[in-house]
């Protein structure tokens, strides 16, 4: 989460947050960072009536982003480690055990404790929360994550057939969307929207950017069978829909 004078950025994972904090950094010297997962529940009091800006990806795309992320940084997220057992499981099968819920993927997440038997492992534990909502309103792990980023309230905004984009709550800022496909240009747009003078936002975003991915990798598309396209069509419908996305 990124703290500026004018608004709020929240960083949503592989949409381009490394280019984005870059140039805010520029533009706003005194700009506040804080832990990158905090979401809009958690903004402080100082900034909650600010406006909110975030970006959103091509759910295909994200999901190929998403799996080869951990696998070249080590990551210990309990999330992919659970869905492809550790690293074992090619793309396909690790997606589908996320997608579907499977049985084998929420035993590997179930809370691991260390050996005094006290200690719970967080990550694990919150991971394995999102489980049940996610089976339950029929959606994937990338919408659970975007409706929890962005909104403290998941079930109301997804009652709403689609992400936070209609009136902030009472006393908070309204959210201003991009997409990370048009990461250059959208940024421009919501830097003049939020009151930063045009000239100085061009400057800003002028400068090269390495793009989400940094590492070679195929077209997205190589990565899909026939059903797991599908699979990922129906369970990120919303965002799909809401962000006008086609595979």
């Amino acid at each position: 989460m990124l703290l500026c004078e004018q608004f709020v950025a929240l960083q949503m994972p592989k949409t381009g947050n490394a280019f984005v904090a870059e140039v805010l950094r520029r533009l706003f010297p005194g700009i506040q960072e804080l832990e990158p997962d905090r979401t809009a529940g958690q903004i402080p009091a100082s900034h909650r009536h600010l406006p909110r800006i975030g970006f959103c990806r091509n759910p295909w795309d994200w999901y190929v982003a998403w799996y080869h992320a951990p696998r070249r940084r080590g990551s210990s997220d309990p999330v992919f480690a659970a869905a492809s057992a550790d690293g074992a499981r090619g793309f396909q099968d690790t997606l589908r055990h996320l997608l579907t819920g499977s049985r084998d993927f929420r035993s590997r997440l179930a809370p691991a404790r260390a050996p005094n038997a006290v200690t719970v492992n967080r990550p694990c534990e919150e991971a394995l929360g999102s489980i049940h909502p996610m089976t339950s309103l029929d959606i994937g792990f990338l919408t659970w994550r975007f409706i929890t980023l962005f909104d403290a309230h998941a079930e109301a905004v997804f009652a709403r057939a689609r992400p936070p984009l209609g009136p902030p709550q009472d006393g908070e800022g309204v959210t201003i969307f991009g997409r990370a496909e048009n990461l250059v240009q959208d940024l421009l747009a919501m830097l003049i929207h939020c009151g930063v003078p045009e000239m100085q936002a061009r400057s800003s975003t002028t400068h090269d950017h390495p793009g989400n991915e940094p590492v070679q990798r195929r077209h997205y598309r190589d990565y899909y069978s026939p059903y797991l396209r599908e699979l990922v069509a129906h369970k990120e419908r919303v965002l799909i829909e809401a962000f006008e996305y086609q595979y």
